[in-house]
């Protein structure tokens, strides 16, 4: 090598194009050999960019651009798949399906998204968890005076049959 360093952008010192005269807003420099990545040279292929001056056709939805970056997918806000998950779990785990909602939530909202399945999650997973507890303590409370009455009749007593609510219990 002659102390030279290469161009990084791979173009051969002997045809730099003249760095003295800017193109004009809206053109870019001509550019010897292959078309670059995204240019074609020819009109009329999809998702392609037309010769100078010349409109195109649009970019297929989902293809790389010409910088080779890829566009943000549409359908992609993070969380919405748990969200889902939580909203479903909302009906038959509550309590899993509220947490999974609320985080869920949050990760949609610190990247500027929202989120209705999180939310529906949230909200159905609150309301299924204070029914069920309330039906516990029903249930619990319920079961608790006929498991007193037990002991109190049958342990304790003299054995046979009680009435608890209009219900008739036989000891055993």
């Amino acid at each position: 090598m002659s102390g030279q360093t290469p161009d990084p952008y791979g173009v051969p010192d002997g045809q730099k194009p003249d760095s003295s005269t800017p193109p004009a807003y809206g053109q870019q420099p001509a550019q010897p050999g292959p078309p670059q990545y995204g240019q074609s040279g020819q009109p009329g292929q999809y998702g392609q960019s037309a010769p100078y001056g010349q409109p195109g056709y649009p970019q297929a939805p989902g293809t790389p651009d010409s910088y080779g970056q890829q566009p943000a997918r549409s359908g992609s806000v993070p969380g919405k798949t748990m969200g889902i998950v939580g909203l479903v779990l909302a009906f038959f785990m509550p309590i899993v399906g509220l947490v999974l909602s609320i985080v869920a939530f949050v990760q949609s909202k610190k990247a500027g998204f929202s989120n209705g399945p999180a939310l529906a999650g949230i909200i159905l997973g609150a309301i299924f968890t204070i029914l069920a507890t309330i039906a516990l303590i029903l249930i619990f409370t319920v079961m608790g005076g006929v498991v007193d009455l037990y002991i109190e009749n049958c342990i304790d007593g003299s054995g046979g049959t009680f009435v608890y609510e209009g219900e008739e219990f036989a000891c055993e």
